[in-house]
């Protein structure tokens, strides 16, 4: 019997979209996003985790699976995760039911015939037909607590929810929960000492992110997107209608950016050489600009203020190309 390639690249394809599902909460930072395989990870680790000390006569085995395909239904398609952190509406409510069930549906036509383990092991967990699977929907409940916790309550913040109303929301939560984990008292209790500690925590600052030297080079590649990103937009947010040379400014200098920041890939900066030789080809205005920009994502810098030195470049950036593109005709 041969493994067939086919679906299973499929399969792995829309793990790698799981991937890129982002949940409302964030990571302790309180920038970062929390992906659904961020969740998914720490679900499994914390589900088994307790389930080996508290409850060693469930099936580990099948709480990691439980907890590997519990949130599926967010990956295909269309799918997302919808936050429940306020009370959701009726119409709320019936919208995430449809959108779960088309997407079960989906995974069940591609994956049924050739990974049917994919689907039943789903449509077991949606069933909580057994301790395990109302063992993770439990849990699944107290995690987001920890990450609330974690980031100071950034979510919370956000959200502009007071203590008040998010006790109140945790208490209807702790009664749609006796319907299918009232033999997990020990998680009632967890969820009473995380709620006290998480009041603690909105009652202080938020969120602080992290402001210690660094070097461009050592951020994320989220991170390095999101100002590279950011180049890009100022630059063609300031002409209404962008022409070659200011959008391939624009182009340019987000790849610039990121072969500075991972130059330590050849193919990196074969890319920040290329770009190079394409920008002295178009403006030597701009090359001059991508010159500082290289410059800067060497050496080291506070966040904030290398962050502020690009804006300069991009601003800079922008009225050379005011005075050196053509009017239109």
């Amino acid at each position: 019997m041969v493994i067939p390639d086919g679906p299973l690249l499929e399969l792995a394809s829309l793990m790698l979209d799981f991937g890129r599902v982002h949940r409302a909460t964030y990571h302790q930072d309180g920038v970062t996003r929390e992906s659904d395989t961020d969740h998914t990870v720490m679900l499994t680790v914390i589900a088994c985790a307790i389930a080996a000390e508290f409850h060693p006569s469930l099936d580990q085995g099948l709480i990691a699976q439980f907890c590997t395909v519990h949130d599926l239904v967010e990956a295909p398609p269309g799918a997302r995760d919808i936050a429940t952190l306020r009370l959701p509406t009726a119409k709320l409510l019936a919208e995430k039911k449809r959108m779960e069930r088309e997407a079960f549906e989906w995974i069940a036509a591609r994956f049924g015939d050739v990974f049917p383990w994919l689907h039943r092991r789903m449509a077991e967990y949606e069933a909580l037909s057994t301790r395990e699977a109302r063992f993770v929907k439990a849990v699944d409940k107290v995690v987001p607590k920890l990450t609330h916790i974690l980031n100071r309550g950034a979510t919370i913040r956000e959200e502009g929810m007071t203590p008040d109303e998010l006790a109140a929301r945790y208490t209807v939560q702790d009664e749609e929960m006796q319907a299918y984990a009232a033999d997990f008292p020990e998680l009632f209790q967890l969820r009473g000492v995380l709620l006290a500690r998480l009041l603690e925590v909105l009652d202080g600052p938020g969120p602080h992110p992290p402001q210690a030297d660094v070097c461009l080079a050592d951020l994320s590649t989220s991170q390095v997107s999101e100002i590279a990103a950011a180049a890009a937009a100022s630059v063609l947010d300031r002409s209404e209608e962008p022409d070659a040379t200011t959008a391939a400014a624009a182009v340019a200098g987000a790849i610039a950016v990121f072969a500075a920041a991972l130059n330590s890939s050849i193919g990196r900066r074969a890319a920040l050489v290329d770009v190079t030789y394409t920008l002295r080809q178009q403006n030597t205005h701009l090359l001059d600009t991508l010159t500082q920009v290289r410059d800067l994502a060497q050496q080291p810098h506070d966040l904030r203020t290398a962050t502020e030195a690009l804006r300069v470049i991009r601003e800079t950036t922008a009225a050379e190309l005011a005075m050196t593109t053509p009017a239109p005709v």
